[in-house]
């Protein structure tokens, strides 16, 4: 009994250290914009039956919000919201990364040979407007 509540001791101080500098949000997710592809990449994508993957994380890396969209049409507008949240309720901390993945799978999980993938190159807030996204490369 001693050893589990030190163990939540020591989780909630590294918990608090690692957020000290990041903000925190609760909710209200409203984070949107375009996808497309690159022109070296859109012969490669184009007639594919594949599902498209706009992945939010926080601060730390992890995913907090994901939509899933089957076989888009490039470019693809999107709009994240707290209907995408994984955990609704959840104090989140930003800034945060915006991420597609356009999966051979249709899977969500780490990217794997055979998936497009792109990155939004700057953080954003939980709520952005105009996040496009360029997938640029072939894994």
């Amino acid at each position: 009994m001693k050893i589990q509540s030190g163990f939540n001791i020591i989780c909630a101080a590294f918990l608090c250290l690692g957020l000290a500098s990041c903000k925190k949000f609760r909710g209200n997710l409203a984070i949107s914009g375009s996808i497309t592809v690159s022109g070296n990449l859109i012969n490669e994508v184009m007639h594919r039956e594949e599902s498209l993957f706009i992945v939010v994380k926080d601060a730390g890396g992890t995913p907090i919000a994901v939509k899933r969209i089957v076989n888009p049409q490039f470019p693809v507008f999107y709009k994240i919201n707290s209907d995408d949240l994984l955990l609704p309720d959840a104090h989140l901390k930003y800034p945060l990364t915006v991420e597609a993945q356009l999966s051979t799978k249709g899977k969500i999980g780490p990217p794997v040979p055979g998936d497009f993938v792109g990155i939004y190159p700057n953080s954003v807030s939980p709520r952005q407007s105009r996040v496009g996204i360029v997938i640029n490369r072939y894994l």
